[in-house]
């Protein structure tokens, strides 16, 4: 958590949460900053940190593709206020009611029905709770005469607190001149505020509701003022004063916050001044916006400002209003400076990037050390008369292949209810030796370049139907270890996810193997449909459904055999053959118990998709291009299509630029035409031409 204080002259207070992965996180948060901050009133914002995918769509070679681009956004005190409309926070019940819409606006967030979107959220992983504590509005104190004097804003001396009122009578009768009239007007303004009849005469009532006004409420009482006086109301913030040391020294003004309730309402500019001696702050009318913007602003409200002092000025202000289109900003298309040829086979490739560069791309080898993993759930029923249950974890299973040699891990909830944690502590130990055999294929190369930056190398980690379940459990412990996460895909599908370690000099990169296979396959038939010749190693099966997560540690710990009738399949109303049943009999007879045979399953698991997987690597890299440097099927099919586009190019060779332009030639002719055009242009200008240029000035 980090904030700042408004007592060193902050507009605000922050609170930050960098390690959001639940949403009982956000309902604790909003509570902790309550407890903060419930002394007086105050209003609250909210702003997520998102992952974003932005689609493109460009036409090449005779046809539209999609681009997809991924980019991160922190959380900002800049953009809370357009997430979620002003929320005033006075007691429990309204702290209830601002959690609930912070909820509903993290639903919105994950929602990504939205096609016609070029821009989606794909995942949130951080917020900051923006809180507004701003004092009471009091009577003028001397440093506000400064502003005054600048002719900054306009004010009057008051022995009311009724600045905001001054304000309105500014904006709502700019022709009132008289210190007294202005006075007398704002005080009718304050009456007709608190349903007072203005016309009646300041009888001793009202003097005694003057008198002992606190000051106007910014977060309470400033929706209710806007509607009455019909008003939009644009605060600025000045930083601290400090004594000028030249005459063109001017303060730094920042723009607070913004409320514009009606476009067709009035729009008045406000200085939050903080006084000097009390925990106040003092209001004062704007009346020359442009000095506090240090520029001018376009009066059309598109928010463009221009530099007043630049020499261009006017014929940019000129231009602009041209073309100036309001609030909707028309859009601009911008291209590069130089086209760059789009080569996706070698830039999504850090080693082949260096191969290509030092001439040696016929050194590149395919990736074929990487680790497989894979869990088993069981069910946590929560309803049963409404068969509600959630999945929890019951055991995890790894397979590395080094050097045609295969390492597994097994953990379960024998080892503890922390047994995913250390399974990925392991998995990293195993992992050095993978990136060790595969840095062991890569040739040695050296790029003598300042420039060079150096890749780190990543160690893929493949798991089956892994992109919603597995990788969402699996993210909840990796933020734990402190790791660093780069995510891509949505809220509820990981596309990839790469973990990084400060004490490993590799990365592990998440994929699921659905991806580079077509979809709607289980992995029995996964298995069946690409096995290999001579390599026959068939899935097996498990009773999942015969037990639960309240019974499970009696069920797994029996040592006699499941049932025929404990294989069957509630939901598909199913049960399997008794060819199947006796293989697991056979299988069953090697083992203890159940626990023993649980891990006997679901090491098959991992361990039968590793010939498959290495079919599949071959298969692509008979097009050279390396499976497990993509990402997926298309992006494989991407990379073949475009190194055939390259097939015949040489990085050593020139290539001619044809522009589709000729070249000019200058002859006698030409210039004998020019020479006179000058000539007669100076006669008419009635110059003189005897310094002028000649036919024979030709060589």
């Amino acid at each position: 958590m980090k904030s700042k204080d408004i007592f060193n002259k902050e507009p605000c207070i922050q609170y930050y949460y960098n390690h959001f992965y639940d949403l009982q996180q956000l309902k604790d948060k909003i509570d902790q900053v309550y407890e903060l901050e419930k002394a007086k009133p105050y209003k609250v914002y909210i702003d997520f940190g998102s992952i974003q995918q932005k689609k493109k769509q460009v036409y090449k070679h005779q046809q539209t593709l999609d681009e997809y681009h991924y980019s991160h956004t922190g959380p900002s005190a800049d953009n809370s206020y357009k997430t979620l409309p002003n929320t005033v926070v006075r007691d429990k019940q309204t702290n209830d009611y601002f959690k609930q819409k912070a909820v509903d606006l993290l639903s919105d967030y994950q929602d990504t029905t939205d096609e016609d979107s070029t821009t989606l959220k794909v995942a949130l992983y951080s917020f900051l709770i923006v809180v507004y504590r701003l004092p009471l509005g009091t009577k003028m104190d001397k440093i506000c005469q400064h502003f005054n004097k600048e002719c900054i804003t306009k004010n009057v001396e008051c022995d009311y607190k009724i600045c905001w009122f001054i304000v309105a009578s500014f904006a709502l009768y700019p022709e009132i001149d008289s210190t007294c009239s202005r006075i007398s007007d704002a005080i009718k303004l304050f009456l007709q505020y608190h349903d007072i009849n203005p016309c009646q005469r300041l009888n001793k009532a009202n003097k005694q509701l003057l008198e002992q006004y606190n000051g106007f409420n910014y977060v309470t009482d400033l929706e209710k003022y806007q509607q009455m006086f019909k008003l939009n109301v644009i605060t600025y913030t000045c930083d601290e004063m400090k004594h000028k040391i030249n005459p063109s020294d001017v303060e730094q003004f920042n723009k607070f916050d913004e409320h514009i309730v009606d476009k067709d309402y009035l729009t008045v500019n406000v200085l939050l001044v903080p006084l000097s001696f009390v925990d106040e702050i003092h209001v004062m009318f704007i009346s020359d916006i442009d000095k506090v913007i240090n520029g001018k602003l376009c009066p059309l409200n598109c928010q463009m400002i221009f530099n007043i002092k630049n020499q261009n000025y006017k014929r940019d202000l000129a231009r602009h209003f041209k073309y100036c289109q309001g609030p909707q900003t028309s859009k601009q298309v911008k291209l590069d400076h130089l086209p760059k040829p789009y080569y996706p086979h070698i830039s999504n490739n850090k080693l082949l990037q260096k191969l290509v560069a030092t001439g040696q791309s016929d050194l590149l080898m395919p990736t074929l050390n990487y680790i497989t993993f894979d869990f088993e759930i069981v069910e946590n029923i929560i309803n049963e008369d409404n068969i509600i249950a959630q999945l929890e974890p019951l055991s995890v299973a790894s397979a590395a292949t080094i050097n045609d040699q295969i390492t597994t891990l097994y953990f379960d909830l024998r080892n503890g209810t922390d047994f995913i944690e250390q399974w990925i502590s392991q998995l990293f130990e195993v992992a050095v030796k993978v990136n060790e055999a595969n840095q062991s294929n890569i040739p040695d190369i050296t790029i003598d370049d300042k420039h060079y930056i150096p890749y780190k190398p990543q160690v893929s980690v493949i798991g089956f139907n892994s992109k919603k379940f597995d990788m969402n459990l699996l993210l909840k412990h990796l933020i734990k270890n402190k790791t660093k996460i780069q995510y891509i895909g949505s809220t509820t599908q990981a596309k990839q996810t790469v973990v990084s370690l400060q004490d490993y000099d590799f990365d592990l990169k998440f994929i699921d193997i659905l991806s580079f296979i077509p979809p709607n396959n289980t992995l029995k038939q996964f298995v069946e449909k690409f096995e290999t010749k001579g390599i026959k190693l068939k899935k097996r099966i498990f009773p999942h459904c015969s037990f639960n997560y309240d019974n499970y540690k009696l069920v797994l710990g029996l040592t006699t055999l499941f049932t025929k009738d404990d294989f069957y399949d509630k939901l598909n109303n199913k049960n399997i053959s008794d060819e199947d049943y006796e293989q697991y009999c056979n299988d069953s007879i090697n083992f203890e118990n159940r626990w023993e045979y649980l891990k006997y399953y679901n090491i098959r698991d991992v361990t039968c998709m590793i010939n498959l997987i290495n079919h599949l690597i071959q298969i692509t890299w008979e097009e050279k291009v390396d499976m497990l440097g993509c990402m997926s099927l298309a992006q494989i099919a991407c990379q073949i299509k475009y190194k055939y586009c390259y097939e015949k190019f040489d990085i050593n060779a020139s290539y001619n630029i044809v522009n589709g332009f000729e070249q000019f030639e200058v002859t006698q002719y030409w210039w004998n035409d020019k020479v006179k055009g000058y000539i007669n242009q100076d006669k008419f200008a009635k110059r003189d031409t005897t310094n002028n240029v000649t036919e024979d000035d030709f060589e």
